[in-house]
């Protein structure tokens, strides 16, 4: 089981990194960066309710209790609308790179809830790990100014509700005999879907829906390459939350920031500088410095 909760981290990781770089290029095409991310959202709900479908499980939503109902509104709420409108607005008033760097510490804040909510285990090994990682990312980081302002305290509470979500889940996913659990895709789908259904509302309240029709084809091909993108990330995310401890999976998830660097300065500004190449090995060396106890009890 940890073994393949593993897996499924390593393949948000590179999911995740490859998107956030597509995205970059993706969000450029709309004026409104929430509006994309609500119609690409949007796109995904439909994709997996699709899913539901195909695989009859739609049929067994008749079988939820309102607590259930309850529980995914929620993760819709804290995972898949309110963090989203939260960072963007932090992002538009942040002018230094600490927001982006504050969002990369989702492993942090997760870890300590699992801590307290989960019971999970903070060792002086997950410590030198953590301190490790984020050295490694912060080499990898564009400092220009250090500065903490109100967007970055947005992005540090968008990053806190993605923390509790991921939490959330990892706590229902262990559940077996809980239906929200043994419903494949149904998480990913509360999320999406109810997430979507409150950007929407409030695109619509801030009059940003006529802007939809104003669409360009080469937009659309953004929107469905993205979606695709998201689609693998939240399946394999939650995944990889049933079936690794929170500090593992979030930990791997770290690795998608090296990732999505790399992949900028190959395609994009054509140089590796000497912190980025640093930034990065210390990254893989704290990510395989945190697996090693679980090598060495044979469970990878």
């Amino acid at each position: 089981m940890l073994k393949k909760g593993i897996y499924y981290s390593i393949i948000t990781a590179i999911i995740s990194g490859i998107s956030v770089f597509i995205n970059g290029f993706a969000s450029k095409s709309f004026a409104d960066p929430f509006l994309f991310t609500t119609m690409k959202n949007a796109i995904v709900a439909v994709f997996l309710s699709s899913i539901l479908i195909g695989l009859f499980s739609m049929k067994k939503l008749t079988k939820l209790r309102w607590q259930d109902w309850l529980i995914l509104i929620v993760i819709g709420l804290v995972g898949g609308s309110i963090p989203f409108l939260l960072f963007f607005k932090g992002l538009s008033m942040s002018t230094t790179s600490i927001a982006a760097f504050l969002q990369k510490t989702l492993f942090i804040w997760s870890t300590i809830l699992a801590f307290f909510w989960l019971k999970e285990k903070i060792t002086w090994h997950h410590l030198v790990g953590f301190a490790a990682l984020l050295l490694g990312i912060g080499l990898m980081s564009p400092w220009k100014e250090v500065r903490f302002g109100t967007g970055e305290i947005l992005v540090l509470i968008a990053t806190l509700l993605w923390a509790i979500e991921a939490v959330l889940v990892r706590k229902i996913s262990q559940k077996p005999d809980y239906l929200l659990s043994t419903i494949y895709y149904l998480l990913p789908w509360g999320r999406m879907f109810f997430g979507s259904v409150f950007m929407v509302i409030y695109i619509g309240a801030m009059g940003g829906v006529r802007e939809i029709g104003g669409i360009r084809a080469e937009n659309a091909w953004w929107l469905v390459l993205t979606s695709v993108f998201l689609l693998g990330y939240i399946t394999t995310w939650y995944a990889s939350l049933k079936h690794a401890p929170i500090v593992v999976a979030t930990s791997i998830l770290a690795i998608a920031f090296p990732i999505t660097v790399i992949l900028n300065s190959i395609f994009v500004t054509q140089q590796i500088s000497g912190n980025i190449l640093l930034g990065l090995i210390i990254a893989v060396i704290a990510v395989l410095f945190l697996l090693r106890p679980i090598r060495l009890i044979g469970q990878i």
